[in-house]
């Protein structure tokens, strides 16, 4: 989504080595409602140079219903990509409580913990 222009602060995410962020319209000022806010792949080290993951995975943050004020933030991840199979949903309105979850993801998956742990991880964070 280049060119997109951000209203307001992004929301402060701690993004380990080896993630591209192709967008990022996740913003503290509140719901910006629209279901294009976030979405990053994996990547990996190829001779010596840092390239998109094409086994890897796509973490995608939307607001669902898209433009509706009474829906949430929806966080999927899926292993490669849309086409692939989704191994992480979950929706909740607090903006806190969704940057934690994308954190946890993100981290597991750098740290190659296995799916199920990290979805474990996901969905006490989303239940607190």
């Amino acid at each position: 989504m280049p060119g997109v222009d951000v209203p307001g602060a992004l929301v402060p995410l701690r993004v380990p080595a080896g993630w591209l962020v192709e967008y990022n319209t996740f913003v503290e000022s509140g719901p910006h409602h629209s279901q294009d806010l976030l979405q990053m792949r994996s990547c990996r080290v190829v001779d010596g140079a840092w390239q998109v993951d094409p086994d890897g995975y796509l973490v995608d943050l939307g607001w669902y219903p898209d433009a509706d004020p009474t829906g949430a933030y929806r966080l999927v991840v899926v292993r490669p990509d849309f086409r692939g199979d989704t191994v992480i949903e979950v929706s909740h309105r607090e903006q806190s409580v969704i940057r934690q979850a994308i954190e946890a993801c993100i981290a597991g998956i750098t740290d190659r913990a296995a799916i199920p742990a990290i979805a474990e991880a996901v969905h006490e964070i989303i239940g607190r």
